[in-house]
């Protein structure tokens, strides 16, 4: 393995002088975890600090984590020596090429050397703009559309949730009305930012509609989408299961305890075409969980638990989405500095229900090693 030392200080030293542009591992060898297709990297800054960006590659979702260097050299060797064979390294000025098969490395001048965006958005003109009437009747920026101090953040965030939406959203279609709900919208920031996108950039026709428990809060909403002149979008007071109907698109980015499974059911009962659903609690799985002898370090240790529990919820959350025919991808929404509950899953309707059961299987599996008797989303399911 000195070919995949050497490799590790040509990232290093090229980290060290901003010259790295992206990585990309590929040859899969057998011992590969299943369902892995690449993994592809890039340096990105969070706040004053360089982080590399994993994009784990799977044949039915992504996953994206963000690494400190060292944390990020460690993963690279390890995932070399047990899943690829192949690593390539884009440099400004040299594309290296690492086969771990014939341990060699092999190099070439960089025709296009473009530097490196390190950009946590990867797009430096947001989609939204700050002069938008929405944005200063919800207190972001001025009369005359400047961000107001202290609100930078939360112009950035609102940008970034409609950026990681972008290539899922649908192409408008003539005389198509896209039916789009957001379940839990709170104060409306992202269900604004989203009509706005929809209708005023990819001129969508949109009847969308803002749902929530707090009455005062959705005349507030309503009173700001009349003067923005929205015409399209209203709020009401109300629960997830208020809504009835098809559905295209479905989000949900506030929904606590089990109300994050009966957005998932409703979206897939719907047959929403996108479902975006930020998942938070865990509490019915971690209740249920029996860890078995062979993990008793994990038990030992509560927050180690409670990890295990929201990653054992969220895998059958999102083997449940792939069964009814969902591909789905979970991606960081916001830095986990911010919030630990920064995932997003998206789960795009491309296929038609399994037949084969393995997703359900898989299902099984994952119960038995952790001795969960069933998941809520299963129940409700089963007794549609």
């Amino acid at each position: 393995m000195k070919q995949l030392i050497k490799i590790k200080e040509v990232i290093g030293g090229s980290l060290g002088n901003s010259s790295l542009i992206k990585l990309r591992m590929t040859g899969l060898r057998s011992t590969a975890e299943e369902k892995l297709k690449e993994i592809i990297v890039r340096p990105i800054k969070i706040k004053k600090s360089v982080r590399l960006q994993f994009t784990i590659r799977y044949q039915t979702n992504d996953i994206t984590k963000n690494y400190k260097k060292e944390e990020a050299l460690e993963l690279l060797d390890e995932r070399m020596q047990n899943d690829f064979y192949f690593l390539s390294v884009v440099t400004l000025d040299k594309v290296y090429q690492l086969d771990l098969k014939k341990d060699r490395i092999t190099s070439s001048k960089n025709q296009n050397n473009k530097p490196p965006s390190l950009s946590h958005n990867k797009e430096k003109v947001t989609l939204l703009s700050a002069k938008s009437t929405f944005f200063h009747k919800l207190g972001i920026t001025s009369k005359a559309g400047h961000l107001l101090k202290g609100k930078e953040a939360k112009f950035r965030q609102i940008n970034k949730f409609v950026e990681i939406l972008k290539p899922h959203l649908p192409i408008a279609i003539k005389n198509k009305t896209y039916k789009v709900v957001d379940m839990g919208c709170g104060k409306g920031y992202l269900t604004f930012a989203l009509y706005d996108y929809l209708t005023n950039t990819l001129k969508h026709q949109v009847e969308m509609k803002g749902v929530d428990q707090r009455e005062e809060l959705m005349n507030s909403c309503n009173l700001i989408s009349q003067e923005s002149n929205y015409k399209g979008l209203s709020f009401e007071q109300g629960k997830i299961n208020a809504h009835s109907g098809q559905l295209d698109i479905l989000i949900a980015l506030h929904a606590c305890d089990t109300a994050t499974d009966d957005v998932l059911i409703k979206g897939i009962l719907s047959e929403a075409q996108l479902i975006v659903c930020s998942p938070c609690c865990h509490k019915q799985v971690r209740k249920s969980m029996k860890m078995p002898t062979s993990l008793s370090g994990i038990s030992n240790y509560g927050i180690l638990l409670e990890r295990q529990a929201e990653i054992v919820t969220d895998s059958i959350r999102t083997l449940i989405l792939n069964h009814y025919g969902y591909k789905t991808k979970i991606v960081e929404f916001i830095s986990g500095e911010h919030t630990p509950k920064n995932l997003l899953i998206i789960a795009e309707k491309k296929y038609p229900i399994s037949v084969d059961n393995k997703y359900l299987n898989s299902i099984r599996e994952l119960k038995s090693t952790f001795g969960v008797k069933e998941h809520y989303i299963e129940g409700i399911l089963n007794n549609e």
